[in-house]
């Protein structure tokens, strides 16, 4: 259970995720977002990143119960395959902007800052919806949310890297390679230890030729 400060209304967020289809729509990461900066975010504002078929969409809420959703229509997710992703709110240009494997895709107009949002009991999950309680089928490893905009740069060499527990706006650091137990360790400073809910299993080996770690299977 944790909430992140995104003040400014710019963060990241980024995955390894390997779907077993994508014929469907499932939520990735739902995130709730705390009090923070001088365009202070309501006490759990709903950030989600979902999976719509192959492609990859950012919604989040702003003012009071109003809904921003931004989804591309190129990302070519494919089933079966490890593939990282990066979304990145920027206020700076009212965007979101998102990226494959380290190489930008496309970008989505999100002028709306996502600021004011009243709703209540969102904790931090990784593979299921919120509200409906819904899984994601399939792998993820190497889940990064951080409070700032993270450069195209910064993407394509950090992709496949594991990063400093002390890097400079990292909020959270899930690699998820324990391997056994029902604990999954924040690697970065802050902290967020998860418990593994529900028939999630362990991928040991799955995910080693990508960043010399492994997964998580829902």
């Amino acid at each position: 259970d944790s909430d992140f400060a995104f003040g400014t209304g710019a963060y990241t967020v980024e995955f390894w995720i390997n779907s077993d289809v994508v014929n469907n729509t499932k939520v990735i990461l739902s995130l709730g977002a705390n009090d923070s900066g001088s365009e202070a975010l309501a006490s759990n504002t709903v950030i989600q990143v979902t999976r719509i078929n192959a492609n990859i969409s950012c919604f989040y809420e702003y003012s009071n119960g109003s809904n921003e959703t931004n989804t591309t229509s190129g990302f070519s997710l494919s089933a079966g395959t490890w593939t990282h992703v990066a979304v990145v709110r920027s206020d700076a240009d009212g965007e979101v902007h998102f990226y494959k494997n380290g190489v930008f895709v496309e970008s989505e107009s999100a002028s709306n800052d996502p600021a004011g949002a009243s709703d209540s009991s969102v904790n931090f999950r990784v593979g299921a919806n919120q509200a409906t309680n819904d899984f994601f089928a399939g792998k993820l490893a190497h889940i990064r949310v951080w409070n700032d905009v993270r450069t195209a740069d910064e993407i394509a060499h950090y992709y496949n890297r594991i990063v400093d527990q002390n890097a400079g706006n990292l909020q959270g650091y899930w690699k998820l390679d324990e391997g056994s137990g029902t604990s999954v360790a924040d690697s970065s400073s802050n902290s967020a230890t998860g418990t593994i809910n529900g028939d999630a299993q362990w991928g040991i080996a799955e995910f080693d030729q990508y960043i010399h770690a492994f997964g998580l299977a829902f």
